[in-house]
């Protein structure tokens, strides 16, 4: 059962009125418009997932206003999608040593240290972000968080913070499915099979959590229910790792 940390839209804020309140009042206006059309079209083209030509306009966009904190978590954000962490972190690190409170960073800080499995370092950026007035979007950092609790093992931990990010967000798939593994986890079948059924319901393409529900029925003794789910998978994804899974199980249930 698969993991994925999650990173929601970035949080456009006022550019020009933060870069003031960065010291910048300075700079020439036609320099800040420029930047600020240049952090835009770098948010675009990094939420397209179009890294390289993200990377150039925020380079550019922090040429001409370096100590922006908003233009550093947008580099970091590219580098951590080139799998250049140690570039992210110092670019993560500028933001935060810019503005301490910046919840975004915090965010972004803290899933870079989970790729890199650094659980309590992730747990304590995240709660950082939690205490930030300004982040908008708690249900992410909430489950994202839980899912480092997942990985010490400590489950009733993970099973609060997702239950917080679904009373944020009751169509939270992925939450459902985290949820759902947690409850396998701690033995709770019925429970997981009805949050990865929940899962399944609001996004019925998720290959992920059919596969988590073959599993969990599996475990249950549903044989018939299990091999249903694995064949779905196989529908879903094909010609992947989950597929793969699902066929070595599905061999088992001959």
């Amino acid at each position: 059962m698969r993991s994925r940390i999650l990173f929601p839209k970035a949080l456009l804020v006022s550019f020009l009125a933060m870069v003031l309140l960065q010291g910048c009042a300075s700079v020439d206006p036609s320099t800040l418009e420029t930047a600020r059309a240049k952090y835009n079209l770098g948010i675009v083209y990094l939420e397209a997932r179009a890294v390289e030509q993200a990377q150039k306009e925020l380079l550019d966009a922090a040429a001409l206003t370096p100590n922006d904190p908003e233009i550093a978590v947008g580099l970091g954000r590219v580098y951590s999608l080139q799998h250049r962490l140690p570039l992210a972190l110092q670019e993560y690190q500028k933001a935060l040593s810019l503005n301490p409170h910046m919840g975004e960073a915090h965010y972004y800080l803290g899933n870079l240290y989970i790729e890199e499995h650094r659980w309590d370092d992730a747990i304590k950026e995240f709660q950082a972000t939690l205490n930030s007035p300004r982040f908008s979007a708690s249900q992410y950092a909430y489950n994202n968080m839980s899912l480092a609790y997942l990985e010490k093992g400590q489950y009733d931990k993970a099973v609060e913070g997702f239950l917080l990010a679904l009373r944020l967000d009751t169509e939270f798939y992925e939450a459902h499915n985290n949820l759902g593994k947690a409850y396998y986890m701690m033995g709770k079948n019925e429970e997981a099979i009805r949050e990865f059924r929940d899962a399944i319901r609001i996004l019925p393409g998720y290959s992920q959590a059919q596969l988590n529900l073959g599993m969990a029925l599996v475990k249950k003794g549903d044989r018939e229910g299990a091999t249903k789910s694995f064949r779905r998978v196989l529908e879903l994804s094909p010609d992947t790792e989950l597929a793969r899974e699902a066929q070595r199980y599905l061999q088992l249930l001959r």
